[in-house]
């Protein structure tokens, strides 16, 4: 066991520290105005997650053998991902002072807090997607950090937003429309522009919906979804024909179907003939 055992607290109390604060941040961010009953909700369910996982990470040392290369998987993912927001800060830093881009450093830190950033429903849901993405989903998620934060390093974003448990790294106003999903980051090329948060559900893009899709097979295949679901689908958006009809993308329509009509109350039968779900 890598961590001493008498100290059992500390990456419990470390993990729900920094969450309870990363959630709380993410939500004040948002756009839309904040009350302070809703922060501290925020506050609390990011501490309980933070606390599950640190838990988690060291209590797992207790497992012979494969206990402890978890462990040291865990630690060098989460001074990675530091290092990785560091950086992209860094970058946003110099935009701003340099090239004059004024949202450059609110942009890294939002996609920065998206690992911390629990949906709005503040239920044990929140938690277990929460506890999800730096366990289970522990490799999408870094990837996904790394290259949102490549794209505004490289001034590929025009907006960070939050909504439903994923932040949504867009670039508007583009001459071509797609999207990749990484863990709870979905970076996305829009026709067009976007005005708000609530935008991203009811601006009749389906996009926006259909790369969530992709999220809920990030929660089911964990660790297996970038070979089983990412690689396929990204080789076959390559190549040519409809990428639209390949099968990772029907499941992702079917399970977005399913996730908009019970909580928005959205028909996918608009979309189907683009976005099929069979």
């Amino acid at each position: 066991m890598i961590l001493p055992t008498q100290f059992w607290y500390y990456p419990v109390v470390i993990a729900a520290v920094s969450f309870g604060a990363g959630n709380a941040i993410a939500h004040a961010l948002q756009k839309t105005t904040q009350k302070r009953q809703h922060l501290s909700t925020a506050g609390l369910l990011g501490a309980v997650t933070g606390a599950l996982i640190g838990a988690f990470a060291h209590f797992i040392g207790l497992v012979p053998v494969v206990g402890n290369i978890i462990q040291y998987i865990l630690i060098y993912y989460s001074f990675l991902q530091l290092f990785i927001g560091f950086i992209g800060f860094l970058f946003a830093v110099y935009h701003r002072v340099f090239l004059k881009k004024s949202q450059a450093i609110t942009k890294s830190l939002k996609i920065f807090m998206g690992l911390f950033y629990l949906d709005e429903s503040f239920t044990l849901r929140s938690i277990i997607h929460g506890f999800s993405r730096h366990t289970w989903e522990l490799l999408q998620t870094f990837v996904g950090h790394f290259y949102s934060q490549i794209r505004n390093t490289g001034v590929q974003v025009s907006m960070v937003e939050y909504f439903g448990g994923n932040t949504f790294i867009i670039n508007e106003n583009q001459n071509y429309q797609d999207g990749i999903s990484l863990g709870n980051f979905l970076n996305i090329n829009l026709w067009r522009s976007l005005s708000t948060a609530m935008d991203l559900i009811s601006s009749n893009e389906p996009i926006l919906l259909h790369e969530h899709g992709h999220t809920i097979d990030s929660r089911r295949f964990g660790w297996l979804y970038l070979p089983v679901i990412g690689l396929p689908s990204l080789i076959n958006a390559m190549g040519k024909g409809n990428h639209n009809v390949f099968w990772t993308e029907i499941r992702a329509n079917r399970n977005v179907k399913k996730y908009a009509e019970k909580y928005y109350h959205i028909s996918w039968k608009d979309y189907e003939s683009e976005y099929p779900t069979a």
